[in-house]
């Protein structure tokens, strides 16, 4: 199965051939300085080179039945060695020769100033992104420098994954108050482990539209998070921000329209997050229901969602405190409609975790 690059990445990662390419030019240009023998070579290639175009441009001529007094652009352009005396005959594959025995010239010349890897910006994948059939390890690295470049950087919590799910921190038994009783927190945490890996393996074929909802302290971020870092790691951009922050920038735009001069770094850089945020392949809305609400926040709220949807494949994870039904009455009816209809929602509950393990840790 060919590994296929998201587009982000392939751009990046044809950037840093060219400057690899850039690189090597000029350092072959010092190493034909500094040897001559190589610098032969290498004027030998170019000359045969020469004569093998001529060649089949005198045959095109003389197949028509002109005379070949006026020489193409490229015959005018070269070396005097080439234009002042009778070109030898020379087939492609002679030529393919003296190519591949330059190059080998050119690669131990290469390897006595620095390794060879040097040259590029990863010495795993050499610039490609792929490495033994997979995504090469310095992508995530290259994403968010990617990010970084275009003030757009959204740092997520924490390094979380899915081989990191701890199911013996939830509560193996069963409680009236959690899940009406008909299975424990870790029997539910096991089965949101198993739909999140799905979700992470299906990707970017089938993109989500995730609700995770409970009390602080259930798992929910954590594995909202999860899926974010697992999918980075295949490539593909993410943002993690809570709903007031997003609300924040977006009130803030606000201002920088109303200003008359606004500064244009600030300007750029608060509507590309904005943007990101609304088409990056994968993003965490963290912690709905904790912002300051006015008619605004309602409509910002509502336009990022749609934006969200028209997407063709992402994944949309909010995270909140309060069930579908109660962001609905304590909601513009547009948000919990959205959340119901076209989100799906995981209860997560059980005693808090991060007072088990302070517990653990005593």
């Amino acid at each position: 199965m060919t590994l296929v690059i998201p587009q982000p990445l392939a751009e990046a990662y044809a950037e840093r051939r060219e400057e690899t390419r850039l690189r090597r030019l000029k350092l072959r240009q010092y190493l034909r300085k500094e040897n001559p023998q190589l610098a032969k070579l290498d004027r030998e290639y170019r000359q045969a080179g020469f004569s093998l175009v001529q060649n089949k441009l005198r045959g095109q001529v003389e197949a028509r039945g002109e005379e070949a007094s006026i020489k193409p652009k490229e015959l005018r352009e070269a070396p005097d060695s080439v234009r002042d005396k009778e070109m030898l005959t020379i087939t492609e594959a002679e030529l393919q020769t003296l190519a591949d025995q330059l190059e080998a010239a050119y690669r131990t010349a290469e390897g006595k100033v620095l390794p060879s890897d040097d040259l590029y910006f990863c010495p795993l994948c050499h610039d490609t992104g792929e490495y033994q059939g997979e995504l090469c390890s310095c992508a995530p690295e290259l994403l968010a420098e990617i990010e970084q470049k275009r003030g757009i950087a959204f740092s997520l919590p924490h390094q979380a994954k899915l081989a990191d799910f701890e199911l013996e921190l939830f509560s193996d038994r069963t409680d009236p108050d959690y899940y009406l009783g008909k299975a424990s927190p870790r029997e539910m945490a096991a089965r949101f482990r198993d739909f999140a890996s799905g979700v992470v393996a299906a990707f970017p074929e089938r993109g989500r539209q995730l609700y995770f909802f409970g009390k602080t302290g259930t798992g929910k971020t954590w594995l909202a998070a999860a899926i974010a870092n697992e999918l980075r790691a295949k490539g593909y951009g993410s943002a993690f921000i809570s709903s007031s922050d997003y609300l924040d920038l977006t009130a803030h735009l606000r201002t920088l329209d109303r200003t008359f001069s606004p500064d244009p770094t600030d300007y750029r850089i608060t509507r590309d997050r904005i943007a990101y945020v609304e088409t990056t392949p994968v993003l965490v809305l963290d912690d709905l229901g904790s912002e300051n609400l006015n008619a605004n926040a309602y409509s910002d709220l509502v336009s990022l969602m749609n934006r969200r949807e028209q997407l063709n494949s992402a994944v949309t994870l909010i995270t909140g405190n309060l069930s579908p039904a109660e962001l609905g009455r304590n909601y513009d009816d547009r948000i919990g409609s959205r959340l119901i209809g076209n989100y799906q929602a995981f209860s997560f509950a059980g005693p808090d975790l991060r007072l088990t393990l302070r517990q653990q840790r005593r």
